[in-house]
């Protein structure tokens, strides 16, 4: 189940307006072995909108792993120094191997390539930055997250009043190629395999697959655009070259 805070992301206005509200939701999650995944954000005014992971991984997560120690919780798209050494030393801890991670690290990077970013995820101030990508985390989710062009306008008019370009969001045209790149570049391509393909299936005890997917070492240049349906999309890095490409 996903905890959003109202009003943190994309169509988050009947969100959770305070967390002792979900108390009973989370004791239930808890007895029943369910998992809790968390936009981990505060919205209060006076939190600056790049401290707000921040100050809910120092505020609010403590609460959460104090009052249902048997909650198994994985915290989303982090994107700070704060949220990966905590995930770090929970799992540090005895008995504690039930918290986890997904990263933000793909759009981390689209918006310092001065992309555009589907929702109100922003990168961690410049001296967190990269945190995530070294963080040994134990869990991911892979995002795609996209609009085809013809629902550009109107997405543009419609998020909470705001005007946004919501271009170049796919990222499952090359998602594991811009990994290898990304983990390359943070020298922990050895770690690559595991993040992408056990970590996950672990967390939630599952069988590891048995298909595999090799990477190569190959430039390659992404389209400027891929067909969806009677429109297109223009995937994440479009014109650009990437290093490695799936074999």
């Amino acid at each position: 189940m996903k905890y959003y805070p109202a009003g943190a992301t994309t169509n988050s206005d009947t969100g959770v307006t305070a967390l002792d509200r979900v108390y009973p939701v989370l004791a239930a999650m808890e007895k029943q072995g369910v998992v809790l995944s968390l936009h981990g954000e505060v919205t209060a005014p006076d939190v600056d909108m790049f401290d707000r992971e921040r100050v809910f991984v120092e505020t609010l997560l403590p609460r959460i792993v104090r009052d249902f120690p048997g909650l198994k919780v994985v915290l989303e798209h982090i994107t700070t120094r704060e949220a990966a050494t905590f995930v770090r030393e929970q799992r540090a801890q005895p008995r504690r191997h039930d918290h986890a991670a997904t990263s933000a690290l793909l759009a981390q990077r689209a918006v310092r390539r001065q992309l555009s970013a589907a929702a109100l995820f922003l990168p961690a101030r410049p001296e967190a930055r990269g945190a995530s990508a070294r963080a040994d985390c134990r869990s991911h989710v892979r995002r795609s997250a996209f609009l085809p062009r013809h629902g550009l306008r109107a997405a543009r008019k419609t998020h909470e009043g705001k005007r946004l370009r919501v271009r170049r969001l796919l990222s499952a045209h090359a998602a594991l190629p811009m990994y290898a790149e990304a983990f390359e570049d943070a020298g922990a391509l050895d770690r690559l395999a595991g993040f992408a393909s056990r970590f996950g299936a672990q967390f939630y005890g599952l069988p590891p697959h048995e298909d595999t997917v090799t990477l190569t070492r190959e430039a390659w240049t992404v389209p400027a655009e891929y067909a969806f349906g009677a429109s297109t999309v223009v995937p994440l890095r479009a014109g650009e070259v990437l290093r490695w490409r799936v074999a």
